[in-house]
């Protein structure tokens, strides 16, 4: 094999581990890349639900919930909450260890999150689980309970009497102090989405450098 022939082999190869090496770099930083821009939007839609919910529980009045239900706090930031994320792979629900609607029972994932909310004083929680197609980010916010929500999760006795009727007293969901954890806001996305978001953008760039090595191979192959 001519000289000339070798060192077109050798410079290629060295071109072709270069490609590689930066492609498989790019993908890891554009996944980190994407999975933090998840988390910094599911940790904004949790913080809107939050500050909803406890703006609701300042300002509307006790006789306004009565005659309409849609203005109780939780049942206002679920439906608004449910608007900010349609047309959207992000889930969100309220959930509570002692709740009222079924529809706010924690998961396994949730339970387990919301008993370190009380142990361990957590300001968040995210983390990616399960696997194969079925990976998702999951993400807790906690919420804790203020005076205003007192009105209905207090004592039995100061309870208005709609809220005495639907929930007898013993309930789990009186009794809360001020400060205490009263839930959390959880939101899920399922990573598949995000997955090929990542796999389309992977694909253009390989594209782009691939033509960029093959071309430096064969200028490199004609200037030797």
């Amino acid at each position: 094999m001519r000289i000339t022939t070798k060192l077109t082999l050798i410079i290629s190869c060295l071109l072709i581990v270069l490609f590689m090496t930066l492609a498989w770099t790019s993908y890891r930083h554009d996944q980190a890349l994407a999975l933090q821009e998840t988390v910094d939007k599911a940790r904004t839609i949790a913080r809107q639900i939050v500050e909803i919910r406890e703006y609701l529980s300042s300002v509307v009045r006790v006789e306004q919930v009565e005659q309409n239900t849609g203005l109780t706090p939780q049942v206002a930031a679920t439906r608004i909450a449910l608007r900010l994320t349609q047309d959207s792979p992000y889930y969100v629900r309220q959930v509570s260890l002692r709740y009222r609607n079924p529809q706010n029972q924690p998961d396994a994932y949730e339970r387990e999150t919301l008993q370190q909310f009380k142990g361990a004083q957590l300001k968040e929680r995210f983390q990616v689980v399960g696997d194969g197609d079925n990976k998702a980010l999951r993400y807790l916010l906690p919420m804790v309970a203020d005076q205003s929500c007192l009105t209905c999760h207090g004592s039995f006795e100061q309870a208005p009497r709609f809220v005495q009727q639907r929930f007898p007293k013993g309930h789990p969901s009186y009794n809360y102090q001020a400060g205490e954890l009263i839930g959390a806001i959880s939101v899920s996305v399922p990573l598949s989405t995000l997955q090929q978001t990542i796999l389309n953008n992977m694909r253009r760039e390989l594209l782009l450098e691939g033509v960029i090595v093959l071309l430096l191979v064969v200028v490199t192959g004609w200037l030797i």
